[in-house]
């Protein structure tokens, strides 16, 4: 279902490989070996697993309100 994903979903980016791609959720997170090795097929990056977005959505609009 990965391969899948990023076919039909990452794919239509014509930049795509040119960026890292970050995921959130568990599913990515448990299943981060199967994700790297599609990911890495179709020659494209992988970024952060966060299973949740909170801490860094915190930390983001902490900086944003002290800059």
């Amino acid at each position: 279902s990965f391969r899948e994903f990023v076919t039909r979903n990452l794919l239509l980016y014509p930049e795509i490989n040119q960026a890292a791609i970050h995921f959130t959720g568990s599913i990515a997170l448990y299943f981060e070996a199967q994700l790297r090795r599609v990911l890495e097929e179709k020659h494209l990056k992988l970024g952060n697993i966060v299973r949740t977005p909170m801490k860094g959505l915190i930390n983001y609009h902490n900086n944003k309100v002290n800059s």
